[in-house]
């Protein structure tokens, strides 16, 4: 299985917006959660339809599309920890926010 990222877009509270990965398995659970809210089915159930409309419909972006605010909601707390984590750390000469050289060699 290829690991892929999804990139959501957040606003943070001081107005910055900035965009933030998260693995496509997270997306996948976060969505089956979701789905099963939505629908007020079971997570297994959930879990299916997820799978039908990820795989077989090929539409996970416009799964993400249209649940965009609650995957938000969902991953804001860790988006922002994250961050705050950043703006914490000076910018390398390469220009990469709390990366240094020994992280590309």
């Amino acid at each position: 299985m290829i690991k892929t990222m999804i990139n959501l877009q957040f606003d943070y509270h001081d107005g910055t917006a900035f965009e933030y990965e998260i693995e496509d398995y997270r997306i996948r659970e976060a969505l089956e959660e979701i789905l099963a809210d939505y629908l007020k089915i079971g997570k297994l159930k959930a879990s299916i339809c997820c799978d039908f409309i990820i795989d077989e419909l090929d539409l996970m972006s416009a799964l993400i599309d249209f649940f965009e605010d609650d995957l938000i909601a969902v991953f804001e707390e860790e988006a922002f920890d994250y961050y705050k984590e950043c703006e914490g750390f000076s910018q390398d000469p390469l220009g990469y926010c709390g990366m240094s050289e020994r992280d590309f060699i």
